[in-house]
């Protein structure tokens, strides 16, 4: 008699990129392990290259539910892949090494493809018609949070179920060429191709924002990164009706993040913002979207208008100066998805 292949019953799959992440990684597998108390589920590490303990540490833990990979360091796009091929569940889930899950999910059946949750889910709902889908799709790049529909689908990769045949038979995986955004455009694609999307107002994640944050630190792959996801991002939304003006803010506010974190150190920065002007065919000197959503963005693009690129790239200088002098507190911050 054969065995039984007991992975086939797996209900839940859960992915965690880790790289040099001895110091926390058992505490983000405990948390997992007691948030799916409730199913049968099965943890995979996919290391990427770590020069610590990390591979050493979670063999140590000797659970028969855990699986690690450790590979050369090719990114965390890759991981991810990779444990999306890898695994047995119906669903499966992205954890980052240093952030846990919290609370323990109730027992309960799922048939949608994506399950979303979030504490700042206005109502429970389920998303299927296009307008909605580009209403969460707004949600990824923080526009619409004033409406009264406000769904809080996190445009990161975490805190969501994704069925994994799904994503398979429709070839939805992190595109390896990006180092930032990337789970934003795997967001987009997994939003476009579900039938049914199910949001729920639960919070489940802690999450660990760093002093080491790149929000606004120095990126010379950054106007490449951009070409790329821009790219993508068109090639989406232009197959659908009354989408410019929302291709048109994602792009302004990705010119925003450009000033940011390489225009203002690059000596290259006006070759590099034609660069990216040819890109989005926007002509360097007509008006970029400022319907965006914090008043620093709306701020430097209105400079970018009306006086041009270099006096937004010295304000972007001046005002990460003077947010480094005033804060007060460098160390992580706990967050709650």
């Amino acid at each position: 008699m054969l065995p039984i292949d007991n992975s086939k019953h797996i209900e839940y799959s859960v992915i965690i990129p880790a790289y040099n992440s001895e110091k926390f990684i058992n505490s983000t597998i405990k948390s997992i392990s007691s948030f799916l108390s409730n199913y049968k589920y099965e943890i995979l590490v996919i290391d990427d290259g770590s020069d610590d303990d990390t591979v050493k540490m979670v063999k140590s833990l000797g659970l028969a539910n855990l699986k690690i990979y450790a590979n050369k360091h090719k990114g965390v796009s890759y991981s991810r892949n990779l444990g999306i091929n890898e695994a047995n569940g119906k669903y499966i889930m992205f954890c980052d090494s240093d952030d846990k899950l919290i609370g323990k999910l109730p027992f309960q059946k799922f048939e949608e493809e994506i399950i979303s949750f979030s504490a700042y889910c206005k109502k429970e709902n389920i998303v299927k018609t296009q307008e909605d889908k580009l209403f969460l799709i707004e949600n990824l790049f923080g526009f619409g949070k004033n409406k009264d529909n406000f769904s809080g689908y996190y445009g990161g990769s975490v805190s969501k179920f994704f069925k994994r045949e799904w994503l398979i038979q429709n070839s939805i995986y992190f595109n390896t060429e990006l180092d930032n955004s990337e789970d934003i455009l795997f967001n987009l694609h997994a939003i476009l191709n579900a039938t049914k999307i199910k949001l729920l107002k639960k919070e489940i994640y802690q999450y660990y924002q760093r002093s080491t944050s790149v929000t606004h630190s120095y990126d010379e792959k950054l106007l490449d990164n951009h070409i790329v996801f821009i790219s993508e991002i068109k090639k989406e939304l232009t197959k659908f009706h009354d989408t410019a003006d929302l291709i048109q803010r994602i792009e302004s506010l990705y010119l925003y993040q450009l000033i940011f974190r390489l225009f203002k150190n690059d000596i290259n920065f006006k070759s590099d913002y034609q660069k990216y002007c040819l890109m989005t065919n926007h002509p360097v000197n007509s008006n970029w979207n400022t319907n965006l959503t914090r008043q620093v963005e709306c701020f430097s693009i209105k400079l970018v208008n009306n006086f041009g690129i270099n006096v937004a790239r010295h304000f972007a200088s001046f005002y990460i100066t003077g947010k480094k002098i005033i804060r007060h507190n460098p160390n992580k911050k706990v967050l709650y998805i």
